[in-house]
């Protein structure tokens, strides 16, 4: 047999092998194919992006009105929005001009009874804290009455320990939000704009994040995690100004009855923790001499993506 003829055969059956071992080889075991139906991680009001959030009034120059909001997060992570409010219409103006639009918070303070945590109704002794709920700083007002009148108090950002029971006194890292001397009948009205340099709460704030639950007895407020502010006796502080808390009065005292958050930015950026909501107030100021009409004033909430 001629050598070309034998190299012909070789290379054949080469060729047949070769396709023998490519025919060998699945190009896959299987396939799973899932079908996934994708739902709103953050909603308004509980409303979706495409069903907005629509209300209207009347209102006079020189008033404020305010409307209450929450913003609710589904997600298994925390969510960053920003809050941008737009104004359009209204004749001769462009519509910006003489609306000031603002987002605020509350919490209602109560004496409680120390064995059970249980508020003490009907003895007049409590403190509403009207707050920005976003800003470089903090920016309040407070109102209280049934406290000792002429008995200096301090309104407090008290942060806890994870060991809480056994290292208390508030100043992890906590805040002293600011100092007042009850008038009479024991009545504080005043205010303040402190620059805390943090968020309340603050990262390390035991209260947080999970395992803080404050959805459970005693407490049952609406808020899992947040801030606790309270009112307390300047006698009772370290220096009579500083945290942490040096003794223990608690009946002398005003409790949070919600948790709070503020956010110390110049952004309008808030987080809502996965699982959580955070009830807020748009207020609307008209100035004094605005132009009448209509005026349409849009807030928008934005996914913040890092």
């Amino acid at each position: 047999m001629k050598r070309t003829t034998k190299m012909s055969i070789v290379a054949a059956i080469l060729i047949a092998a070769t396709m023998l071992v490519n025919a060998a080889f699945l190009n896959s075991y299987g396939t799973v194919e899932t079908t996934a139906t994708v739902s709103q991680s953050i909603l308004v009001d509980d409303n979706d992006y495409d069903s907005p959030v629509t209300d209207s009034f009347a209102v006079t120059g020189g008033c404020t009105v305010c409307r209450s909001h929450w913003i609710r997060n589904r997600a298994c992570i925390d969510g960053t929005v920003s809050l941008g409010t737009g104004v359009s219409g209204s004749p001769g103006t462009g519509g910006s001009n003489g609306v000031t639009v603002t987002y605020m918070d509350s919490v209602h303070l109560e004496n409680k009874n120390p064995s059970d945590w249980t508020i003490l109704d009907g003895d007049n002794i409590e403190a509403d804290v009207t707050f920005g709920l976003v800003g470089e700083t903090f920016d309040y007002t407070l109102e209280a009455t049934g406290l000792t009148e002429s008995v200096e108090y301090a309104l407090i950002y008290y942060a806890d320990y994870e060991d809480r029971e056994n290292n208390w006194g508030g100043d992890n890292p906590g805040a002293i939000l600011g100092i007042f001397i009850a008038g009479e009948d024991g009545a504080i009205s005043d205010g303040g704009s402190i620059d805390i340099d943090m968020d309340m709460p603050h990262v390390d704030d035991w209260n947080n994040a999970p395992p803080a639950d404050y959805t459970q007895t005693p407490d049952g407020y609406n808020h899992k995690t947040g801030a606790k502010l309270w009112i307390v006796p300047t006698s009772d502080l370290t220096d009579g100004n500083k945290l942490p808390l040096i003794a223990w009065n608690p009946t002398t005292y005003l409790f949070e009855t919600e948790l709070i958050r503020y956010f110390n930015n110049d952004v309008n950026e808030i987080t809502i923790p996965a699982g959580e909501f955070i009830d807020f107030v748009i207020c609307y100021e008209f100035a004094i001499d605005i132009i009448p009409g209509t005026y349409t004033i849009t807030t928008t909430v934005t996914p913040v993506t890092s």
